[in-house]
């Protein structure tokens, strides 16, 4: 396992982050230290991806998926990711995860970007602690905070998604889904909790949360 420790600096140019990723070694760890690092960015190999201090921020080209995972065994953790596309044809993601198992996306905020966390055909994997908003659009614009297709056995724990469309798991099964929660206009604070599954789709309940 090796370490590989970006320095602080203002910013750095599209293409320097993709090559330190390409350049680490399987089950690397990358460390982000603040700065504005321009996208997009694809992971092609198990490693973990993770900010030294809270402003480490990746900024896509405005176009597709900021981060795309294309690979098992990948931790992305503590990263400010910003500015998708915004093409729902494509489902531009702040983080799309594709075929991927054991992935954990933790403790990221999110925002400016058409859908959240998405995960295809990704299994045994961690969505913890996020903060998740789409684009400034109306709500029939917006993508989906969290989005699962084919994808089973994810742990959904403790995410804050606002300004989204909706928390949708489409033909997924055998998912944990615990404390996810919600803002709108409307209402302040809202709980999603899942009330029944079909064989296609999970739909979610948006209930006022009750403060102790």
């Amino acid at each position: 396992m090796s370490l590989f420790v970006i320095a602080p600096s203002a910013s750095y140019a599209a293409g320097e982050l993709q090559k330190a990723i390409d350049d680490a070694s399987e089950f690397a760890t990358v460390k982000l230290g603040p700065g504005l690092y321009e996208g997009n960015i694809v992971i092609r190999k198990p490693l973990t991806l993770v900010a030294t201090q809270p402003s480490a921020v990746i900024k896509g080209d405005g176009k597709g998926s900021v981060v795309t995972v294309e690979s098992s065994y990948v931790t992305i953790e503590g990263l400010e990711i910003i500015n998708s596309g915004g093409e729902h044809q494509t489902i531009d993601s702040g983080i799309a995860v594709k075929n991927g198992f054991n992935v954990k996306i933790k403790n990221n905020k999110i925002h400016e970007c058409l859908f959240g966390v998405n995960l295809e055909k990704s299994n045994n994997c961690v969505v913890e602690d996020n903060q998740i908003s789409s684009k400034n659009l109306s709500l029939g614009l917006r993508g989906d905070g969290i989005r699962l297709w084919y994808s089973h056995s994810n742990l959904i724990i403790k995410n804050h998604t606002f300004q989204v469309r909706d928390n949708v798991f489409w033909y997924s099964s055998g998912n944990t889904v615990e404390k996810i929660s919600a803002e709108t206009p409307d209402t302040p604070c809202i709980s999603c909790m899942p009330i029944g599954t079909k064989s296609w789709i999970t739909i979610f309940k948006i209930t006022p949360s009750v403060s102790s």
